[in-house]
């Protein structure tokens, strides 16, 4: 069987895979619940240990999803040396301090040819899932793209799903 990986497609769009960064947020971590909920994922993914973003210019962010497969959710840049940016009305607990962590520079990327999959890109994070972060090297198989005539990757169909078929006039 013939997979499709995330590295084809970040390599298509011009990422560097050495200097990107897979993120997969826990939905049992509740501080990732609520920035998430509160619209936060920027400043909840900005905060780190220092150096943690050293190594990298691009961070491709997702969540748990069943099993062991992550959903897609943003792309950002790491703007080394620039000051992050915290929203305004940010929730407080996000800037108190946790377990030695900081504020990194994160920014969205303008014209990032990643936003169309947004929400509906899945990928296998494979047997390692305890691991929530990886470099853009690993193989990552995309299992699914939603709303976008729902095709699945990980399986072989006849047919695309929801296409239908050709109508005759009679």
């Amino acid at each position: 069987m013939i997979h499709l990986y995330l590295s084809d497609l970040l390599t298509r769009c011009n990422y560097d895979l050495n200097r990107t960064l897979l993120i997969r947020h826990s939905l049992k971590h509740e501080r990732f619940i609520k920035a998430y909920r509160d619209g936060f994922l920027r400043e909840y993914t900005q905060k780190q240990l220092l150096h943690f973003y050293d190594a990298y210019d691009h961070v491709i962010v997702f969540s748990a999803d069943e099993g062991t497969t992550a959903k897609y959710l943003t792309s950002y840049e790491v703007r080394h040396g620039a000051s992050p940016i915290v929203a305004p009305d940010c929730s407080p607990f996000l800037l108190e301090p946790y377990k030695g962590e900081i504020m990194h520079p994160l920014f969205e990327i303008s014209n990032d040819p990643l936003r169309p999959y947004e929400n509906k890109l899945f990928i296998e994070w494979g047997r390692a899932a305890v691991i929530w972060y990886q470099k853009g090297t690993n193989k990552k198989v995309i299992t699914q793209l939603v709303n976008t005539n729902n095709f699945i990757f990980s399986r072989i169909r006849k047919r695309p799903v929801n296409v239908p078929r050709a109508q005759t006039n009679h």
